[in-house]
């Protein structure tokens, strides 16, 4: 919804004002306008607008990564993964790849599995990370702690910066999969585009 700002040169009409505002206007001006005030009540409105619209997808993207969290840990306690959950994770979240790293405790290490997207093949690659976790990723396990990485981020960290080198990406999501205090894997989720802020830059 486009936020919209009546301008009315009807000084002291009380009830068009409520009028307006009913009719979904967020603000309504008389004329003489100053421009100054003009502006800075549609850069507010932007601001409360953009924070508003993150609210509410923060909000949905919590709830689809708490379905797709169940989803994933019913897989890893009862059987097979369904080879189309990387691609509903993409869908849900305009991701460029999803994957999951795995703690396998019948082999006793971590190993990749339902990859899509850009982490495609990762299971098969022998320079991906396989033994024991280190940095971010060992972080995210210990502490149970969603994290969102930016791509200079991914870069820095020893073992993500290794194993996702070449891809592109904007960043990275990394959700624990846990079950009480124990971490069984990470989802990693890739990111396609950063999240900006109402002026264009980085959000805070």
């Amino acid at each position: 919804m486009i936020p919209v700002i009546i301008i009315s040169a009807t000084y002291y009409d009380l009830e068009s004002r409520i009028r307006g505002i009913e009719l979904g206007a967020i603000d309504y001006l008389t004329q003489p306008v100053n421009k100054g005030e003009l502006l800075a009540r549609v850069h507010s409105n932007l601001r409360s607008k953009y924070y508003y619209d993150r609210a509410v997808k923060d909000a949905e993207r919590f709830k689809r990564m708490t379905e797709i969290g169940n989803l994933l840990f019913a897989s890893l306690s009862s059987g097979p993964f369904p080879s189309e959950i990387p691609t509903k994770i993409m869908q849900m979240f305009d991701a460029a790849g999803a994957a999951v790293l795995f703690r396998d405790r019948s082999e006793g290490h971590f190993r990749w599995t339902m990859t899509g997207g850009i982490f495609a093949g990762l299971e098969s690659d022998p320079d991906a990370l396989t033994g024991e976790t280190q940095g971010l990723l060992a972080q995210v396990l210990s502490k149970q702690r969603r994290t969102v990485l930016s791509r200079a981020e991914v870069a820095a960290d020893p073992s993500l910066g290794s194993i996702l080198a070449g891809k592109e990406l904007e960043g990275v999501v990394l959700s624990p999969l846990s079950y009480q205090t124990y971490t069984k894997g990470v989802l990693l989720i890739a990111l396609r585009r950063p999240r900006l802020s109402p002026r264009g830059g980085r959000s805070p």
